[in-house]
């Protein structure tokens, strides 16, 4: 396991399921990432939350709808991406 993969080793699949999600889109709302989820509000700000913990997301305010919470990847989110996209791919190959 290389250095990188150890770093991001305790994502979630679930987790790793948000960051694909905003890996395809440059900003997602929670309540977007619930939806793509089919999980409830407080289990997507939970996610979230343990995400922007681990420094993978950050969270912004909506510069138009003040109500609406924006989330993105952070470099270190984009890294981890790309790493679990190429351990999938690996993992095809065997």
């Amino acid at each position: 396991m290389s250095q990188g993969q150890r770093k991001f080793r305790s994502v979630t699949a679930r987790q790793g399921e948000v960051l694909r999600l905003l890996s395809r889109s440059q900003f997602g709302s929670l309540g977007e990432i619930a939806a793509a989820l089919g999980v409830n509000s407080a289990a997507a700000v939970k996610m979230v939350s343990r995400l922007e913990g681990k420094g993978l997301v950050r969270r912004r305010t909506d510069d138009w709808d003040r109500r609406l919470t924006r989330v993105s990847l952070t470099d270190a989110g984009r890294e981890a991406v790309r790493l679990f996209g190429s351990i999938q791919q690996s993992d095809k190959s065997k």
